[in-house]
């Protein structure tokens, strides 16, 4: 069976101020614009058939290293959610809304590392965002994987006297395939 495939790349910059500063840096996937909630009297047959927040892979961050690389800098990498795809089949929002209390947004998914310390846990960073997988350097394994609609937070302290950064990563995003598929070159 064929699968959708839709490859992206996302390069943010990331810098820290000085102490005591938490950063929170968003990665966020390819995203098309929302469209309004259906209702009746509506078109809506001329609306696109499928979001790119809905498709769901993996992702590798590459570039992290010199000036993060310091005890001083504590990583925590989560997996957050926005609740912009569809709440219902082929809907952006309830048809029938239940009363019930709107979910905070963005909303905590899981927490993928906490309290990695820039220097003593480097292998782990890297072996975290895809890289450093075994040895193999040459090839990107995309170790975090993201659902439709999620997003990778990272969310840096900083306990050193002086700002850190500008760093630049890049987000090698790899949506809509199978996970037996991800070592493949």
């Amino acid at each position: 069976m064929a699968t959708l495939r839709q490859q992206f790349l996302r390069q943010v910059v990331l810098s820290v101020a000085a102490s005591p500063s938490t950063t929170n840096l968003d990665i966020f996937g390819p995203e098309s614009p929302l469209e309004t909630p259906y209702a009746e009297n509506t078109d809506h047959v001329i609306r696109p058939r499928q979001n790119r927040q809905n498709e769901a892979g993996f992702v590798v961050i590459d570039g992290w290293g010199t000036p993060f690389n310091v005890d001083t800098v504590n990583l925590d990498v989560e997996i957050w959610s926005r609740r912009s795809s569809a709440a219902q089949k082929n809907l952006e929002a309830p048809l029938f809304p239940s009363g019930a209390a709107v979910p905070t947004d963005p909303q905590l998914k899981r927490v993928v590392a906490t309290g990695l310390l820039g220097l003593t846990h480097i292998t782990d960073i890297a072996a975290i965002f895809g890289g450093g997988f075994g040895g193999r350097d040459t090839k990107d394994v995309p170790l975090l994987h993201v659902r439709a609609d999620e997003f990778v937070r990272l969310r840096v302290n900083n306990t050193a006297a002086g700002a850190l950064g500008p760093l630049t990563l890049s987000a090698k995003f790899d949506l809509g395939i199978s996970p037996a598929d991800t070592n493949r070159l």
